[in-house]
């Protein structure tokens, strides 16, 4: 299985993919910024993506994951959009929520899905 993650902070980036890794799932591509994500979103179906990890707001104040999240649904509708915030209730354009509190989870939600 392929991802890709949408992530700000380098920190949790790096901890997304150790915990997608380590259960076999290959992280293809990260994005920093809302500009990136969604350049990101319109390869996704060349890169094979069949998971994109968001992180609701990418600057704190803003809506951004959830417009990338949009934009994933209308661009690739057959990629499981995962919200993965610290705050689960601000991400409503994904198909799962799993709040960063429970990254552990995080791959096996993805697998069961």
């Amino acid at each position: 299985m392929k991802a890709a993650i949408v992530e700000d902070f380098p920190d949790w980036k790096e901890k997304i993919t150790k915990e997608l890794e380590s259960h076999g799932i290959n992280v293809v591509a990260k994005a920093t910024t809302k500009a990136q994500g969604i350049q990101l979103v319109s390869q996704l179906q060349k890169l094979g993506v069949q998971v994109l990890i968001l992180d609701g707001a990418l600057d704190q104040s803003s809506d951004d994951g959830n417009e990338i999240g949009k934009l994933c649904k209308q661009i690739a509708p057959d990629v499981l959009r995962v919200g993965m915030s610290r705050y689960p209730d601000g991400v409503t354009e994904v198909d799962i929520v799993v709040g960063k509190e429970n990254l552990n989870e995080l791959a096996e939600t993805i697998l069961s899905f």
